[in-house]
């Protein structure tokens, strides 16, 4: 689970946005030392702050190249934050699963802030791209949307298809019960049974289940 999925060699030019009902702020600090942790001698520029908050900052690599650049968008009348939980409303009544829809469709009016990390890293460059989405990413008040790939749960599992029919490789997913729990499970995401029964909101047969 967050992660990136092996349907593609890289991320190239694509999105990964944190949708938070945090507003507490990612710190500069922090996000230094946490691409300093990754030991890829990558760096922080184009430094950006509103007052004291950190909204704009580029990720590139010891050359120079970007690895990522990291949007801090509140949600307020207007703004890009509130564009993007709109349109993810509009694509939910005929996503599925059906209950993670619903699932979503509860939680995303609630979203204050929305991160937006616009990656262009090779697979060398996971660390850094994991590092940051981690610091924007609070358990049990953020969820997570991957540009072809869908969204996850406020616990970091996968829970919308969106992926391409191409996606192959084992990936943690939960589907939501009849009891209001979710149902944590990893699946290979090429298997067509596998993809049926998530679409339908079930656990698919034989695959890992994650118990607590």
């Amino acid at each position: 689970m967050l992660a990136v999925p092996s349907d593609r060699g890289c991320c190239v030019g694509y999105y990964i946005r944190v949708l938070s009902q945090s507003t507490k702020p990612v710190t500069l600090a922090a996000v230094q030392r946490a691409v300093a942790e990754t030991r890829l001698g990558a760096r922080i520029e184009d430094v950006r702050k509103d007052g004291r908050v950190l909204v704009r900052f580029t990720v590139v690599t010891k050359e120079g190249d970007p690895v990522l650049v990291f949007e801090r968008n509140p949600v307020e009348e207007g703004s890009v934050g509130k564009g993007d939980v709109e349109d993810f409303l509009e694509q939910l009544p005929d996503a599925k699963p059906a209950s993670a829809a619903r699932w979503l469709a509860a939680f995303l009016p609630r979203v204050k802030v929305v991160y937006a990390l616009q990656l262009f890293g090779r697979d060398s460059h996971r660390a850094a791209i994991s590092a940051v989405r981690d610091l924007c990413w609070t358990p049990g008040q953020s969820i997570i949307q991957a540009d072809f790939e869908g969204f996850s749960n406020d616990a970091g599992y996968h829970i919308l298809w969106q992926f391409s029919d191409r996606v192959r490789g084992g990936w943690w997913m939960a589907v939501l019960g009849k009891d209001g729990t979710w149902k944590r499970f990893r699946m290979n995401l090429g298997n067509r049974a596998h993809r049926k029964a998530f679409l339908a909101g079930r656990v698919p047969a034989g695959v890992q289940v994650k118990r607590d």
